[in-house]
């Protein structure tokens, strides 16, 4: 039997009609739901998906654990900062825990995708 109350699809941002969105959305198989993932990677700085550039390829198949040691790295350093490094840290730590969550679906050449599209992408304020 059918359940009545059928679950809605999450709404997906106009973004993802861009070709390089477009793109990863294909290529990458990523599912609707985690596309707000990637929005919210998106709205962070560029440094610090430029910051990451080989960290994907570099840990492979190691990946989720590298991301959680990183976020254990991140949290302590959030603890003993200045005020003037801490808004610099949280989002390092946002997009470490964002990743972490993209990761433990999918690959590590996903992660690595999803980051390059990052980099290439410059936010209105950056432009």
């Amino acid at each position: 039997m059918v359940d009545s109350q059928e679950i809605p699809k999450p709404e997906i941002s106009p973004i993802w009609e861009e070709p390089d969105l477009k793109d990863l959305r294909k290529f990458r198989e990523l599912k609707d739901e985690d596309l707000h993932t990637v929005e919210d990677l998106l709205n962070l700085p560029k440094e610090i998906a430029v910051d990451h550039h080989n960290f994907f390829s570099f840990g492979k198949d190691n990946t989720l654990k590298d991301l959680e040691r990183e976020a254990e790295k991140v949290s302590a350093e959030i603890s003993t900062t200045g005020e003037e490094n801490k808004i610099r840290l949280e989002n390092k730590l946002a997009y470490v825990n964002l990743f972490r969550e993209l990761v433990s679906k999918y690959d590590w050449q996903t992660a690595w995708g999803i980051n390059v599209v990052l980099e290439r992408r410059k936010k209105k304020e950056d432009n």
